[in-house]
């Protein structure tokens, strides 16, 4: 499994003082990001050898409060 720390931008955190849902999708395309760069490469080589790397599945399990922890 591959998991990343992330700063949470405040206008990202919604009333209850979590991640509010809306955002989900762009975090999860920053994980995807550094995944593939973690694995030596960048999304853009990726593409320009014709293989474009998408997201098929995710999944979300709550466990833990999502709250700012840092400010970008």
């Amino acid at each position: 499994m591959f998991s990343i720390n992330m700063n949470v931008q405040e206008s990202h955190i919604d009333y209850q003082k979590v991640l509010d849902g809306l955002h989900y999708p762009f975090y999860f395309e920053k994980c995807r990001h550094d995944f593939i760069e973690s694995l030596g490469k960048s999304i853009d080589k990726y593409h320009d050898e014709g293989i474009n790397v998408l997201l098929s599945q995710m999944t979300v399990k709550g466990t833990v409060k999502l709250t700012i922890l840092n400010h970008i």
